[in-house]
This record gives structure tokens, C-alpha cells and sequence, in this order.
């Protein structure tokens, strides 16, 4: 805590510090403290981290406001020390609660505002911006599924022997042989219930643009299996007016995320989120569905 203090009063001499804590929720890629009840501090703890950071900011730049739905809002830019060898940065802290910990129990209601922050963004079709590049530094995301072939085959084969690994094979198959999509646009990255925050059962704040990309809209189709079931499903696609194609590779994407959950983040929260999506893309097939060869 006592470097950050210093950070602070290195760098931002003027910015008055009246408390200061710890957020046990930050996740793996990123120290995170909260400043005086509106301030949120983000340390990156690795280079992958700090890159995300910088492609957070610049896509920050890009996006348009969207009624009183809040996305991060950049204070200040920090820079790297002798002691504190990555860039780092202030930005003012969004009220509300991840969806992954809180008590929502109908999450029918964020159909209609997921729908429309996602409408929103496929506006975004015209940015030329070489750091929003899909990447190494955000895993590729709106990039092409084929990249991530070797890899999930990987994960599904050592799933438990109660998985049908089959079915998932199946799945990942259809989704690297669908029509690639007509135009980029701006995508998040990274829409799994970690980063969506709520107040209630009102959709109130988006969070942590560090995968985002100029890509494959169905890259952001994740929700429609890490957050609804079947029926809600159904609702959220034809509210979208996605083609079979783009639900094919948004169910790919929805894939690789979770097998990456469940692998790296086993027993945790994300790891929990990724075993629900899992069921979800499971329990999307037609029964008795044929693999695909």
C-alpha cells in the first residue's frame, strides 16, 4: 500500500488521498485499489497486462457514449519507475456490481441493454487504429477462430471422460468452416459476467476494454452462453439479427473462452463461469446430435 502511496505522490502531487484499499476482486491480470469511494488505481503485473491497458485507452478513445450506460473514464496516465517497471493508470470508479457476484436472478432483463450496447458498437465499422489490431496482446480476439484450432483441441481432450469431447469437437469444427463475417468492428473482447457490472437487475457499467479489437462481431456473442440459458438465448440473438453463420462462430468463441476459464481458473469464479457456458453450448445441441467428421 505504501507504494502506491508513493506512486501517487510522485506523480500526482495534487491529488488528495483520503483513503485507500485493496479490491480482492481484480482478477489475475492487474492489482487494483480503490481511492477515496471514486477512484479506481489499475497496476498491470505483466507486459501482456500493460499492453491491454494501452489498447483499453485507445478504444476508450474511439467508443461513443451510450445513454447513461458508464465505460471506464481515464483520469490519468502513469508512468513506469525504477521500482515499478509498466505504465499505469487512474480512472474514475463505476458504482454497481460485477454480474458474477451478485444475486441477479432473472438476468432476462439485461437482454434489451446488452442488445443495445452490442448494436452500439457494431456502429463502430469504420476505425482505422493499428493498435487495435487483433493481437497476441489480446489473444486474438475478433480475430480468426482457426488461430486457436491446436489449442482447444488441447483443452477438450483432457475434459473429464463425463464431457461429450465429441460434441465439442463437433462445435469448434463448425464454427472454423462458417462464412467469415462481412464487416469489422469494434468488439469488446472480453463480455463474460466478470466485466459487466449491474446495480439491481440494471445493466449499468461496462469494464475492461483490454481485449478489445477492430474484428469479428460474433467475438462478443459471448453472453448468449455465459450468461442466459436456452430460452433467454433465443431472445438475445433474434434481438440481435445475427445469421447462422455469426451464431456459429459466436458459439466457438463462447467455446474457447470457456475452456480457457475452466482450465486456468478451476474452483474460482471464473472458472465456475466457465463451466456454466460449457453447459450452455452442451445443452444448445440438437439431442442425440451427430459429431461433425
Amino acid at each position: 500500500m505504501n507504494f502506491v502511496r508513493g506512486l501517487l505522490e510522485s506523480q500526482c502531487p495534487d491529488m488528495r488521498i483520503d483513503s485507500l484499499e485493496s479490491y480482492p476482486n481484480a482478477g489475475a491480470m492487474n492489482l487494483i485499489f480503490k481511492m477515496n469511494k471514486n477512484i479506481l488505481i489499475r497496476l498491470p503485473n505483466g507486459q501482456i497486462s500493460e499492453d491491454q491497458l494501452s489498447r483499453e485507452i485507445c478504444s476508450l478513445r474511439h467508443i461513443k457514449p451510450l445513454g447513461r450506460l458508464a465505460f471506464p473514464e481515464l483520469l490519468f496516465l502513469g508512468k513506469s519507475t525504477f521500482d515499478y517497471k509498466y505504465n499505469w493508470a487512474i480512472f474514475r470508479w463505476i458504482p454497481g456490481v460485477s454480474l458474477s457476484f451478485s444475486k441477479v436472478m432473472d438476468r432476462s432483463s439485461l437482454i434489451e441493454p446488452l442488445v443495445a450496447f452490442l448494436s452500439h458498437l457494431r456502429l463502430h465499422n469504420n476505425i482505422k487504429d493499428s493498435q487495435l489490431i487483433p493481437s497476441k496482446s489480446n489473444y486474438f480476439r475478433g480475430g480468426s477462430l482457426s488461430l486457436r484450432t491446436k489449442w482447444v483441441e488441447d483443452c477438450i481432450s483432457i475434459l473429464p471422460a463425463s464431457i461429450p469431447k465429441s460434441d465439442l469437437l463437433g462445435v469448434w469444427r463448425e464454427a472454423t468452416a462458417s462464412v467469415s463475417h462481412k464487416e469489422d468492428c469494434l468488439v469488446h473482447g472480453d463480455l463474460h459476467p466478470g466485466n459487466i457490472l449491474v446495480d439491481d437487475s440494471n445493466l449499468c457499467g461496462i469494464i475492461d476494454f483490454g481485449c478489445a479489437a477492430i474484428g469479428d462481431p460474433a467475438c462478443d456473442l459471448l453472453p448468449a452462453w455465459s450468461i442466459f440459458d436456452s430460452v433467454e438465448r433465443r431472445r438475445f440473438v433474434g434481438a440481435l439479427c445475427i445469421d447462422r453463420s455469426e451464431y456459429l462462430r459466436g458459439r466457438g468463441w463462447a467455446l474457447s473462452f470457456a475452456l480457457g476459464a475452466i482450465s486456468e481458473f478451476p474452483g474460482e469464479n471464473l472458472g465456475k463461469i466457465g463451466e456454466f457456458t460449457l453447459k450452455q453450448i452442451l445443452d444448445d445441441l440438437p439431442p442425440n446430435s451427430e459429431p461433425v467428421d
